[in-house]
């Protein structure tokens, strides 16, 4: 079985613009996001372009929203089993960085 996957880092929101385009370039049977806006009505805006969510997970909050992980996936192409999320433990630098410099970013991705 043949299929594509897109992965497309969001940009905490200002790259949302040029997902018509890029979807409609590609036309990728699952796509996966980087710092999503993890609101119902985020997490939704991709079934006017034609896809389902999978899964998301949430990772942490910037500008008083929640941010993430999500996939998605076409319906007519791929099939949804189960899916689950996994936290990335830190490393020792990144507990040094949270010590001196604060702010850890957690790192969440979806099995």
């Amino acid at each position: 079985m043949k299929f594509s996957v897109l992965t497309y880092n969001l940009e905490f929101g200002k790259a949302t613009s040029k997902l018509p385009k890029i979807i409609s370039r590609y036309q990728p049977d699952i796509i996966t996001f980087q710092e999503i806006n993890t609101s119902p009505e985020s997490l939704a805006c991709m079934k006017r372009l034609g896809y389902s969510l999978a899964d998301y997970a949430n990772a942490f909050i910037k500008f008083n929203n929640i941010f993430g992980v999500a996939t998605y996936y076409k319906k007519g192409s791929i099939r949804h089993i189960q899916s689950d999320s996994i936290d990335i433990p830190a490393s020792m630098l990144e507990i040094l960085t949270f010590i001196f410099r604060g702010g850890r970013r957690q790192r969440t991705i979806l099995k």
